[in-house]
């Protein structure tokens, strides 16, 4: 008897240590799928006036695949049921119907020049597709300072000067240029001021 009971727990030991390896391994995939995705399609560049610094830029491309991605690790992050991941998946799906989407975080050391917003005007964004016709960026949205936490988790590279805006493009402008609403690689995000220029490529 005493046996069957040794046995038993050891047993239900095993079936323990086997289930939090497998979930352990499981999330390990779920961050790793998205440190994948992160580096796939994200571009850094900096443009530099002789030995000066005149913009650090870092653009992460949000294909569907990426959002998903991403969506999924705040998900396992932040325990979401599986309704709020498909409500945010189904608002992603059709925002991409008719925008393509990037995350910019940039930096420029002359705070003269440091807003990048539309309304300013001090730079623009512009998609570029061999030798179409550039696409100039739809929206670009600065985000908020209560907001800039969550984006620190999701993209490590913005740094404590950094400036963050999601720079959207409209499809309909997107087909005009290159007769296609789809975007295929090789393609080019282009960020360019009176102080600097770079291009950020996306092969």
């Amino acid at each position: 008897m005493k046996q069957k009971i040794t046995n038993y727990l050891w047993f239900t030991l095993i079936c323990v240590l086997i289930s939090s390896c497998a979930t352990r391994q499981g999330d390990f995939s779920d961050r790793a799928i998205y440190e994948r995705a992160l580096k796939t399609n994200s571009v850094s560049q900096k443009a530099y006036d002789k030995f000066e610094t005149k913009l650090i830029a870092n653009a992460t491309y949000k294909d569907l695949d990426f959002i998903e991605a991403q969506i999924k690790q705040k998900g396992d992050s932040l325990l979401y049921d599986s309704g709020q991941i498909n409500s945010l998946t189904t608002s992603a799906k059709r925002d991409n119907i008719f925008f393509v989407n990037f995350f910019v975080s940039v930096f420029t050391p002359d705070d003269r020049y440091a807003d990048f917003s539309k309304k300013k005007g001090l730079w623009r964004f512009y998609l570029k597709k061999g030798r179409d016709e550039l696409i100039e960026a739809h929206s670009v949205r600065l985000v908020d300072n209560d907001r800039l936490a969550e984006y620190e988790a999701l993209y490590p590279y913005i740094s404590s000067w950094s400036t963050c805006y999601e720079v959207s493009f409209a499809r309909s402008d997107l087909y005009n240029a290159t007769k296609k609403r789809e975007l295929f690689r090789p393609f080019s995000l282009v960020i360019t001021g009176q102080i600097g220029q770079v291009e950020l490529e996306y092969e």
